[in-house]
């Protein structure tokens, strides 16, 4: 944090480690605090100890008709649950902890697309009544 506070409005080379793909990229930014938002870099940088993916990734593997996945638009076998809100969460269960706290209440979820390497949020709300199995309609993996 000291590092982008003291570059701030010179350019910021970084290594940016991926925990899905297990790959780093150089980055080149401007830590600037004119862009309109919060903070230097406009994103949240999070430390945290490093896990196998699986820990931290729920993989889709079936979105059903008419639930609030197939409302979302999750993407069978494609996408990769991240992340909950600003949660990370470690395994089914905690996910699963953290959907059934939110029945009813929309939740945006980080989504990886493996087939256009992106992250996009989704809107989603956890339902009960939706006609289907499950809160969300749709199958995960780890």
């Amino acid at each position: 944090v000291q590092i982008i506070s003291q570059s701030q409005d010179k350019v910021l080379q970084l290594c940016v480690f991926n925990t899905h793909t297990l790959r780093t990229r150089e980055l080149t930014l401007t830590p600037n605090a004119k862009w309109g938002g919060n903070g230097l870099l406009g994103c949240t940088i999070r430390f945290d100890v490093l896990q196998s993916p699986e820990k931290h990734t729920l993989h889709v593997l079936d979105v059903y008709e008419d639930s609030p996945s197939s409302v979302a638009q999750l993407d069978p076998y494609n996408d990769y649950i991240i992340a909950v809100g600003d949660l990370l969460f470690n395994g089914m269960n905690e996910f699963n902890d953290i959907i059934h706290h939110n029945v009813g209440r929309q939740v945006k979820l980080y989504v990886y697309n493996a087939a256009t390497e992106t992250v996009r949020q989704c809107a989603i709300t956890p339902q009960k009544n939706w006609g289907g199995e499950g809160l969300l309609g749709c199958a995960l993996g780890a």
